[in-house]
């Protein structure tokens, strides 16, 4: 084998003058030592690319690194027929002869990889499906953004819908205060009215009773006044009549006459008495209804009013906000107490939500939403404070 590789090598340098050639002119083991690993580290890298192709990296990557293993195997080629060129004149040299017999070992097993490589590059060329995905990955995202431009159209209307409503609900709620105002200076008008009268009409009513009390007495005391004139007993009726008869019968006709005007002005003053008291009642049973709406009026304008300073418009801080969960119930932490669930209103970002759950205190409770809140969102909360 050694005398067939001198032969060779001797007809390809018949040129070569052996007996003046120089070290320069005959490589060394460690030059070629160093092509090689060159070579080695080339099929290194088309392996990688050839990696980086199964997970969908550039084509064109691995074909430069495959040209650059051509050129680097084409140089590994020239160096071995310079070293088989320059064996030839030592085909007595065992050492150099196993070398070049190792090198052309390696040159067939890099000439095999580069065929594999180039059989993986061919394999991996097609790329229609990669492109496919690619190009619907691509409408999904003009779709999504098309989306997007959408929702943010609707936001903004609802945000301008919302803005609009709250002006008109201000104005609302002013006109109501002012209706309200003037309703309960007509109210305290009216019950400073009706008590004027009432007192009028019990003053009216106890100097009415006075007077008739007097005429009472009055009329007793002559009465009394005549019986004490009177010398025989003048128990009863019938002893009266006889002692006025005895006394004085002119007197009589004057008596009797004054004793009937008396019994009919008594009777006329009692039955007058009778219908004051009668009318009195009805006035004042009519007078006490009519008192009794009036303070439930009052009543019921005390319940529903709200003072200015008990309607508030609160913008709920942020930072720290933790963010909700879809379909989760949350919280607010309120700086004043909601007097109830249905004075609460709370806008996330100018839309307004259902009205709270619960109410402990300070903090609101809500049901979950079908979406998420974040620190990003804006909370306004409008509420009665207790």
């Amino acid at each position: 084998m050694s005398q067939l590789r001198s032969k060779q090598i001797s007809d390809f340098l018949a040129t070569v003058n052996w007996g003046t050639v120089t070290s320069a002119q005959i490589p060394n083991a460690s030059a070629v030592n160093t092509r090689f690993t060159a070579a080695e580290a080339s099929v290194d890298s088309i392996e990688t690319v050839l990696a980086g192709v199964a997970t969908g990296s550039s084509l064109t990557d691995l074909q430069n690194s495959v040209d650059s293993l051509e050129l680097t195997t084409s140089a590994a080629g020239s160096s071995i027929d310079s070293l088989e060129t320059l064996a030839g004149t030592l085909a007595t040299k065992t050492s150099i002869d196993t070398r070049a017999t190792a090198i052309e070992s390696t040159d067939t097993a890099q000439n095999l990889s580069i065929d594999s490589l180039e059989t993986l590059a061919g394999a991996a060329a097609p790329r229609t499906s990669t492109d496919t995905r690619f190009a619907n990955l691509t409408n999904d995202v003009t779709f999504l953004g098309s989306s997007v431009d959408s929702l943010e159209t609707a936001l903004s209307g609802e945000i301008t819908t919302r803005g609009t409503a709250d002006t008109s609900l201000t104005t609302r709620i002013s006109a109501e205060e002012v209706a309200r105002a003037s309703v309960d200076t007509v109210i305290n008008s009216s019950v400073d009215s009706l008590e004027t009268a009432l007192s009028g009409e019990i003053t009216t009513r106890g100097s009415a009773d006075t007077s008739l009390a007097t005429s009472i007495t009055t009329e007793k005391n002559r009465i009394d006044a005549i019986l004490a004139a009177a010398s025989a007993s003048a128990d009863t009726f019938v002893e009266i009549v006889s002692l006025i008869n005895a006394v004085d019968t002119t007197n009589d006709t004057a008596f009797a006459t004054f004793v009937l005007r008396a019994d009919a002005s008594v009777d006329s003053l009692e039955t007058a008495l009778s219908g004051e008291i009668t009318t009195r009642g009805t006035a004042d049973t009519s007078l006490e209804t009519r008192v009794s709406t009036v303070e439930a009026t009052i009543a019921s304008i005390d319940t529903n009013y709200v003072a200015d300073a008990d309607l508030i418009s609160e913008n709920y801080t942020m930072a720290g906000f933790v963010t909700t969960t879809i379909g989760a119930p949350f919280s607010l932490v309120l700086v004043n107490s909601p007097v109830n669930t249905a004075s609460v209103q709370l806008f996330v970002n100018g839309v307004r939500i259902p009205a709270p759950t619960g109410i402990s205190g300070t903090t609101v409770t809500f049901a979950g939403l079908p979406y998420v809140i974040d620190s990003s969102d804006s909370l306004v909360t409008n509420y009665v404070k207790a």
